[in-house]
């Protein structure tokens, strides 16, 4: 009888689990920590990266408060791992661990400052 109810018990839990972690209709939220602005650049600029190697750029990324607090709805697409473009504009958002592998996903944009800074939230659509 305990032994029944034991495994009655831990299939319960599992099945709980299991439910749980389906994602299935939920939404991807991540933690935004920075706002950049795409900038055109002369042909031919060169940086020098971390690691001290010269390197060529065709763009500039720039940090960027001109976004208003507020609530947006945007398509989104990663461009490098924490690095999300919004499609149709030069701004880029940067994350803090986020995952979601989007290309033209929908999700919505929390902006929001405190005192000279801007952070916020983004939400994906599922």
């Amino acid at each position: 009888m305990k032994k029944s109810f034991f495994l009655i018990t831990l299939f319960s839990i599992c099945a709980i689990f299991v439910a749980k972690s389906d994602k299935t209709g939920v939404n991807e939220d991540c933690e935004v920590v920075n706002f950049y602005k795409e900038v055109d650049i002369n042909y031919g600029t060169k940086a020098i990266n971390s690691s001290g190697d010269v390197i060529e750029i065709d763009k500039l990324l720039i940090p960027s408060n001109e976004l208003k607090d507020g609530r947006y709805s945007i398509s989104v697409t990663r461009k490098d791992d924490n690095f999300y473009k919004v499609d149709g504009t030069n701004i880029y958002i940067e994350t803090s661990y986020c995952y979601e592998y989007a290309i033209m996903d929908d999700a919505i944009l929390i902006v929001k400052s405190y005192g000279s800074r801007k952070y916020g939230t983004i939400i994906f659509i599922e």
